[in-house]
């Protein structure tokens, strides 16, 4: 309980009821206190803790599988980080030597969060009745275009069609993160600001995030392609240096 909710609920021990604020609630109180995202909270910790009544031996804390059904249901994104969080951590949490579990769930913001986090060790979308591999490029693509452009900048992969694509989701996704109360969208501007205008590789990138091309402008060799990359991942080094570190344990 603590762990989800810090001071604000606990169970007291004597009557078993639940407390708001260390105050324990009236006889029937606690569903119009309660979100129904706080009753599933509390009904899944309580699901944790009664594993302990069903436990006889310790040795049989090594044999536990557990089967979760949708644990997030209605709950706020604080609370689905919560959740995943306990299931990172439940071999230490049933002081067990390994934890075995499935975790069902219609929610693709959790599954992004279990799968990205590696809380899960295989994970699959049922679809037309057949199971199927769940990819994580669709849930967070940000991080995989950036790995795209990384690869290239570095020369372990060759340019391709796609880094035009990759270039502008990246700078899309960084202004729009810096600059949130922006009402405007301006990709050049952005690329002006933090791009030296020393060479090319401005009106590259330019061009590449917006899909422009005229008539009279040169082809783009794979050199031009390497530098603009690098270009990119200079400017994400500098403001978030994890990000690279990320790409680099990646590749």
């Amino acid at each position: 309980m603590r762990y989800f909710f810090g001071d604000k609920y606990s169970l007291d021990k004597d009557s078993f009821r639940l407390t708001l604020n260390k105050k324990i609630l009236d006889e029937g109180q606690a569903k119009d206190v309660l979100s129904d995202g706080e009753k599933n909270v509390i009904a899944f910790a309580y699901f944790i803790g009664d594993i302990h009544l069903k436990v006889e031996k310790e040795d049989d804390y090594n044999n536990l599988f557990f089967v979760i059904d949708d644990p997030i249901s209605s709950m706020d994104f604080n609370h689905v980080y919560s959740i995943s969080g306990i299931m990172r951590n439940l071999k230490d949490i049933i002081n067990s030597e390994r934890e075995r579990f499935i975790i069902l769930t219609h929610n693709l913001d959790f599954m992004r969060v279990l799968v990205g986090n590696n809380v899960v060790s295989k994970s699959f979308v049922l679809k037309n009745s057949t199971l199927k591999e769940f990819s994580n490029n669709l849930t967070v693509p940000y991080i995989n275009h950036l790995h795209d452009i990384y690869n290239v900048a570095n020369k372990k992969s060759i340019p391709s069609h796609t880094n035009a694509n990759s270039i502008r989701h990246i700078i899309e996704t960084l202004n729009k993160f810096e600059n949130i109360d922006s009402t405007s969208d301006l990709i050049s501007k952005y690329i002006k600001d933090n791009v030296p205008d020393e060479s090319k590789t401005y009106t590259l990138i330019n061009d590449l995030s917006h899909g422009g091309w005229r008539s009279e402008q040169a082809p783009i060799h794979d050199d031009d392609f390497i530098l603009v990359c690098q270009t990119i991942i200079s400017i994400i080094e500098k403001k978030y240096k994890g990000q690279i570190e990320y790409c680099t344990k990646l590749s």
